[in-house]
């Protein structure tokens, strides 16, 4: 038929996923900032953790690619992460405990080490991995949804 445009592909942006596992944990510079945040890019491969260095964290691996000079402690701001549409929200709790929320039900608590707190959390874009920085361990924790 002439001038007929077929409609465009569907384009999946967040997944469809009700638990996350532990996929990796890393040691990194430093998470004893009150406020720290992550930003995870699917597509890059990478977990960006800020704190007061940027760590850069291979997502697939965990392997720790570099460590980055960053803020002073006056600079860093508060994150809570969503995905791309908003269909999964991840927050902190003064519990230390992690909350993922899927269309504004919560699906999953995660306490990622028991007596340690949280320096900052992120979500993808797509909501398939959550990562949180534990300040007295150090480490960054990945953990990937099913």
């Amino acid at each position: 038929m002439p001038g007929y445009i077929p409609p465009a592909p569907k384009v999946v942006l967040e997944g469809d996923y009700s638990t996350w596992t532990l996929k990796w944990n890393t040691l990194v510079y430093d998470i004893t900032a009150s406020v720290n945040y992550a930003i995870v890019n699917v597509d890059g491969d990478l977990v960006c953790f800020v704190s007061y260095k940027t760590s850069l964290i291979k997502l697939s691996t965990g392997e720790l690619l570099a460590e980055l000079s960053t803020l002073s402690y006056g600079d860093l701001c508060e994150y809570v992460g969503g995905s791309i549409l908003g269909k999964y929200l991840v927050v902190t709790t003064a519990a230390d405990t992690i909350k993922i929320y899927k269309d504004g039900v919560l699906k999953q608590t995660i306490t990622p080490v028991s007596g340690d707190a949280i320096g900052g959390v992120g979500i993808s874009s797509n909501g398939k991995y959550v990562v949180v920085g534990l300040k007295t361990a150090d480490k960054v924790y990945c953990y990937e949804g099913n």
